[in-house]
This record gives structure tokens, C-alpha cells and sequence, in this order.
């Protein structure tokens, strides 16, 4: 059997990353979706081995198992919409000429000041968290 799943790798720190994570948790895929905090112990057996933490906790990442496909930052936002239904038709917008390149300014700098902009929880120092 093949396994069709997304994993979400994202900041169980940052109130933004886990409240977008939650309400997309809530949203009917077309590819099962599981999402786990970088702070996790289980992110390790998942990754390439050897990648580096830093990477991760700059910007989210997205497993495809069905390829083994690692995606980051807006790339892999656009790829969990491609996945959803409802935000599917908003993704066609990347592929604008130019707009990839400012999709991916914009997250980049959210995802710098994410903690000064939207806050930070303390919810994942266990290394347990998880969306309910």
C-alpha cells in the first residue's frame, strides 16, 4: 500500500504556525495531511539524515511520502493548498510571473519576525505537542 501522506513539519512555538496548522487540520484533503512541531522527537526519523535543525526552524517543511519530497517555506505552503479544495484555486496565483518570487520575500520575513509579530507559546517544551 502506498503511502499518500503529507507530513507538516512547523514551529510548535509560534502561535501563527500552530494556529494556521489547526485550522488547516479542519479543512477536507485530497492527501491525508498529518502535521508535527519541529520541537518533536519523531521529526528526526522522518528527515534526510543529517538535516540540518537550523533549517527547520526557519521555515516550515512539508514530507510528501509518496516521493519522499521535502518541501520548505511558501513552496510548501502552495503544495498543502494544492492539497485542499477550498484553497486549491488560490494557489494557481504562484505561478503568476514574479509572484513565487514575492511569495517567497513575504515569508521570508514573516517567518524572521514571527515570534515578535504573533507571539510565542511554550506549549511544545515537551517535545509532545501537538494540534487539537
Amino acid at each position: 500500500m502506498s503511502d499518500d501522506r503529507l507530513i507538516i513539519i512547523y514551529d510548535g512555538h509560534c502561535v501563527l504556525c500552530t494556529r494556521t496548522v489547526s485550522r488547516l487540520m479542519k479543512l477536507r484533503t485530497i492527501s491525508p495531511i498529518q502535521s508535527i512541531p519541529l520541537q518533536d522527537i519523531r521529526v528526526a526519523t522522518l528527515l534526510p539524515e543529517g538535516y540540518d535543525q537550523d533549517r527547520l526552524n526557519k521555515e516550515i517543511h512539508v514530507l510528501d511520502m509518496s516521493n519522499g519530497r521535502v518541501i520548505k517555506g511558501a513552496d510548501a505552503i502552495v503544495y498543502i493548498m494544492t492539497k485542499l479544495p477550498s484553497l486549491r484555486p488560490v494557489s494557481f496565483i504562484y505561478h503568476v510571473p514574479g509572484m513565487k518570487w514575492l511569495a517567497s520575500r513575504i515569508y521570508q520575513w514573516i517567518a524572521k519576525r514571527r515570534y515578535d509579530l504573533f507571539g510565542k507559546t511554550d506549549e511544545c517544551d515537551s517535545g509532545h505537542c501537538s494540534i487539537k
